[in-house]
């Protein structure tokens, strides 16, 4: 026993200080998740500030189109105040964002990259090349509350002279009587179009593949005109014209419309001058439209449509002569396009599909309006009185396009929506313009610690 007495004393201490290490081991571990914790906060909440800066700075480009300039700030996030840096860096098309969130001492870098404003194809007025004169109080509008951020009032793809004065106007605060070149932006140049913009609009790979595929889809195509009843064509000389709704006279002979959906002439002149309803005339002549159509297409070498006392509605008109011949008179104008005061071509609901290889005359002596799609291959294109196109009207060629009086176009889109509904495949979808961004830009966005 004598030997045994210290044996009690060196258990008590070595517990004691077994006691004494976890106790130690538990604080180090409780001080360790505190500064875990503390660091991953500050880390959060430097997060936070740096995914501000850089979403500031996208946020610059959507609105504006151009990268950020450099710019510091403060955010107060979970009652506390975080600091925010970005710059950017300028590339083409491209902005490189580089946005930092620092608080006490923890520091987070957020980078992307994002398309500036991507150039569309869709405007008020699209031209290849050349001048456009804006004169007397005639405009081109992107005006349409359809695209609350715009669109380009004049796109065009190679040089071209505006004249008439512009302004950079959203459509919210779009002017009664715009005047110039008014959109946002109100010209834009877009060098990325094909220089055959038939691909661009319609599913066809240029001007020639979009007659064959409308002939096709209106049954006027080659093979239908070889296949159509002998009694639906008129080959001889004598002029043609309506002399009812369901009849056309070409000298002795009589075409009913009542049988004949389709009908072929030749090549002698064609006047419908009467309320003729969804029918397709293919012509090798001049045809002048001067009845009440709905839904009817013409297909011509020229074409005439003069709505002094009546208003067609609907249709497809397809002009394939190239001659480039435009004068201040419809008799001597390639092809025209006259509407009386208060009376108009097309409708919101059955707007027109215009279609012209050669010089075109636009000419009015009031205010009418012209619903649908122009869409000419014309050198020179006057644009005369008060007409107001409300659609879209591409001009596929280097050309000189004159304005006078009020005359002015607009972009519709919900025109352009209805007629590519009534055209199926034919046009394709209108979209709101000239500048659209990604919408899957922070998909590529990173993260540095």
């Amino acid at each position: 026993m004598k030997n045994e007495k210290g044996f009690i004393l060196a258990v008590v201490l070595s517990m004691t200080l077994l006691v004494a290490i976890l106790a130690t081991a538990a604080i180090k571990m409780s001080e360790l998740g505190y500064l875990a914790y503390g660091s991953e906060r500050k880390y959060q909440i430097a997060d936070t500030a740096s995914e501000y800066g850089l979403n500031m700075g996208v946020q610059i480009v959507s609105s504006t189109g151009n990268c950020p300039s450099a710019n510091t700030g403060t955010l107060s996030t979970g009652g506390v105040s975080a600091s925010y840096s970005y710059f950017s860096i300028s590339g083409g098309n491209y902005c490189f964002i580089h946005s930092k969130g620092q608080f006490a001492g923890a520091s987070v870098v957020k980078t992307t990259i994002v398309p500036t404003f991507m150039t569309g194809n869709w405007g008020a007025l699209v031209i290849d090349s050349g001048t456009v004169n804006l004169g007397g109080s005639g405009s081109v509008a992107f005006c349409d509350t359809a695209c609350p951020n715009g669109g380009p009032a004049i796109m065009y793809i190679g040089a071209t002279t505006i004249t008439g004065g512009s302004s950079t106007v959203l459509p919210s605060a779009c002017p009664n009587n715009p005047k110039g070149a008014v959109g946002n932006p109100p010209t834009q140049q877009n060098a990325s179009l094909p220089a055959d913009l038939t691909s661009t609009y319609f599913n066809s790979t240029d001007i020639v593949d979009l007659e064959n595929d409308l002939r096709a889809k209106y049954s006027v195509d080659d093979t239908s005109i070889a296949n159509m009843n002998s009694s639906c064509k008129y080959t001889g000389s004598s002029a043609c014209s309506t002399t009812s709704s369901t009849n056309i006279s070409c000298g002795t002979t009589n075409i009913s419309l009542t049988t004949c959906p389709q009908v072929y002439i030749q090549s002698a002149a064609l006047t419908i001058g009467h309320a003729v309803t969804g029918k397709t005339v293919y012509s090798g002549g001049r045809v002048t439209v001067t009845g009440a159509t709905v839904d009817t297409n013409v297909f011509a070498d020229t074409i005439y449509i003069n709505a002094s006392d009546n208003s067609p509605e609907g249709g497809v008109y397809f002009a394939r002569n190239t001659t480039q011949t435009v004068t201040s008179s419809c008799s001597t104008s390639t092809n025209c396009i006259y509407v009386k005061s208060n009376k108009q071509l097309g409708t919101a609901t059955k707007p027109i599909l215009y279609i012209s290889r050669g010089g075109t005359l636009f000419d009015s002596n009031g205010g009418p309006d012209i619903y649908g799609f122009i869409y000419t291959s014309s050198t020179a294109t006057n644009v005369n009185g008060n007409i107001i196109f409300k659609g879209s009207f591409v001009n596929d060629n280097n050309a000189t396009i004159t304005f006078g009086g009020n005359a002015s176009i607009q972009f519709d889109l919900d025109v352009l929506n209805q007629l590519k509904t009534n055209l199926a495949t034919v046009l394709k979808t209108p979209t709101c313009g000239g500048r659209q961004m990604q919408s899957s830009l922070l998909s590529t966005k990173v993260t540095i610690y």
